[in-house]
């Protein structure tokens, strides 16, 4: 991710093996954001900027609990 002008922007994504992206916001926004789910859960990626530096925000979810469900 990278911080421009309209705020944080995601460069490149790429989810683990069992994984996949989804609910993409690639932005630039003021919080660019992907989803990575799984069989079992995922883990929400959000990034906003601080200045000019991306910051990464992690949360994880488990079925049934997590976006959308």
């Amino acid at each position: 991710a990278v911080c421009k002008p309209g705020g944080a922007y995601l460069v490149f994504w790429s989810p683990q093996q069992g994984y996949e992206a989804d609910h993409v916001v690639q932005g630039p926004a003021l919080e660019a954001s992907v989803v990575f789910r799984s069989s079992t859960g995922g883990v929400v990626m959000k990034v906003t900027c601080s200045g000019s530096q991306p910051v990464e925000h992690l949360s994880t979810f488990g079925w049934g609990t997590g976006p959308d469900e």
